[in-house]
């Protein structure tokens, strides 16, 4: 075998909406072009409640039709979830963080 070095660019290549289309063809009718808050949810695998937390805070502009009801156009949604860039970084766990999780039984609230 021959040793090959393998150029592999540091981006991912984006998503076009022509894919997304593509894409979603066989499954039109689950997921039409405009879904609602919770379809757009269960598409996205965020719940409605951080859905609408993201839109606060500027995610998903292109995506929405603000107002009452909140439609998301499906290719644009499903394309900019997909061509979002990965952070390394999570939220820690209590536990890893050395935070103890504490019923606060003696605490008044």
């Amino acid at each position: 075998m021959k040793d090959v070095d393998v150029v592999r660019p540091n981006k991912r290549k984006p998503l076009t909406l022509a894919e997304v289309r593509e894409a979603f063809e066989p499954i039109a009718e689950k997921y039409p072009p405009l879904l609602g808050l919770h379809l757009a949810a269960e598409l996205s695998g965020y719940t409605p409640l951080t859905l609408k937390k993201k839109l606060s805070e500027g995610c998903f502009r292109d995506c929405v039709s603000r107002g009452k009801p909140l439609l998301f156009w499906r290719d644009r949604f499903v394309a900019d979830l997909m061509n979002r860039p990965w952070s390394g970084k999570s939220r820690p766990v209590a536990e890893e963080a050395g935070d103890e999780i504490d019923g606060g039984g003696d605490e008044a609230h």
